[in-house]
């Protein structure tokens, strides 16, 4: 009975230590993240929309370079902001959530031509990219 108490103690101190060590850890950025392709907002928006299901299997949660110019500046519900690029679109475009973790350049106004780091999510009317810095 001492035994198995001891083995149960000793496993929800382990238990414990380890849910304390990934409560405290500290989110990962993708500022020194080596980027797996670079496009202009224009190409994405157009590849992902000729072929979506093959685009978002080589891209889905890997990081890439884009570029363009903004249509609008969004501030999300957390203040952060998000960056929508032309993609020569009526209305859609290429998304990018910018990183509220990271200090970013000023943000820049609409018009702009921008180079960003991000994460691909996928393809929801926009093309979306998440966890983005900007580069310029």
């Amino acid at each position: 009975m001492k035994k198995t108490m001891l083995i149960l103690l000793f496993a929800v101190g382990i238990g414990s230590g380890i849910a304390y060590q990934q409560y405290n850890k500290t989110v990962d950025t993708i500022e020194d993240e080596e980027a797996k392709g670079f496009y202009t907002a224009v190409d994405l928006f157009h590849q992902f929309s000729s072929d979506e299901v093959g685009m978002d299997q080589s891209l889905r949660g890997k990081v890439i370079e884009v570029n363009g110019n903004i249509l609008e500046v969004l501030t999300n519900e957390d203040n952060s902001q998000t960056l929508l690029l032309n993609a020569d679109q009526m209305i859609f475009g290429v998304k990018c959530r910018l990183d509220p973790s990271v200090n970013q350049l000023p943000t820049p106004l609409v018009g702009e031509t921008v180079f960003l780091k991000g994460v691909v999510i996928g393809m929801n009317a926009d093309v979306e990219l998440n966890q983005c810095i900007l580069l310029k």
